[in-house]
């Protein structure tokens, strides 16, 4: 029997919109149900993981809704290696809407200077082209990650990434036909260094589609051991919701 590759972390959402029909399951292109309703997901742990998602499905009766996946801004540098193409298709041929974390190397300053905007703006054209295969192909881009930790280069200056994410969505929307196809998420660490907050760093309802947030359980490097879920993920959703208590219908996502 061949042996499933590790996957390294689940993706939760729930009360994700637009609805479906009550009782339908969302395949390929589908908007997702919305309230009272749960989908998972997996980060894969290798490159070639569609067929990892197909034997998920097959041992639970049910397809992964969301496949998360890291690209680099500089992935479409080489043009022998479709590496966003690549990451993206493979989500799709599993049946599963990819969650596409874009990883910038760069301080939120430079970003919303325009110092990557020709790697943005390339690698927004590699994305039309997946986009132009058609078969109702969309996707969750959710711009530098884990902002509000010191671990990020682009973090700890709420001001400028607000700038950066502005500007990393208008760059790639301009370089799509259809910019509908695209959900941006706001994908924070669950807490956040000091001084600042989760709305510190907030680009805005108007500008946010979904709400993505990390949470983890250290286990036993704390001395607090392992947590309960709730101990867990529950205070940053809650710091979440009071952030966006002005959109009570936005979707939350744990990634």
């Amino acid at each position: 029997m061949r042996r499933t590759s590790l996957l390294l972390a689940v993706l939760l959402a729930f009360a994700v919109l637009p609805q479906l029909v009550s009782g339908a399951d969302p395949g390929p292109g589908d908007p997702i149900i919305g309230s009272g309703t749960v989908h998972g997901g997996l980060y894969p742990y290798n490159f070639w993981f569609a067929s990892d998602f197909d034997d998920i499905a097959a041992a639970t009766w049910r397809k992964v809704t969301f496949a998360g996946i890291f690209h680099n801004v500089d992935e479409s540098d080489d043009p022998g290696w479709p590496a966003t193409e690549i990451k993206l298709d493979q989500a799709w041929s599993a049946e599963a809407t990819p969650f596409s974390n874009l990883e910038l190397t760069d301080s939120a300053a430079f970003i919303a200077g325009g110092g990557r905007d020709a790697d943005l703006i390339e690698w927004a054209i590699a994305l039309e082209g997946w986009l132009a295969k058609g078969e109702g192909r969309s996707l969750i881009i959710a711009p530098m990650q884990e902002m509000n930790g010191s671990w990020t280069p682009y973090g700890m200056d709420p001001d400028n990434f607000k700038l950066a994410y502005v500007r990393v969505k208008d760059i790639v929307e301009a370089n799509v036909t259809n910019p509908d196809l695209i959900r941006w998420a706001f994908a924070p660490n669950g807490w956040s260094f000091p001084p600042y907050s989760l709305a510190d760093y907030y680009p805005g309802d108007d500008v946010v589609d979904v709400i993505s947030i990390s949470a983890y359980n250290f286990g036993t490097t704390t001395e607090n051991g392992w947590e309960t879920p709730a101990a867990a993920i529950l205070p940053w959703i809650d710091e979440a919701r009071a952030m966006t208590a002005g959109s009570a219908d936005k979707p939350f996502l744990l990634s």
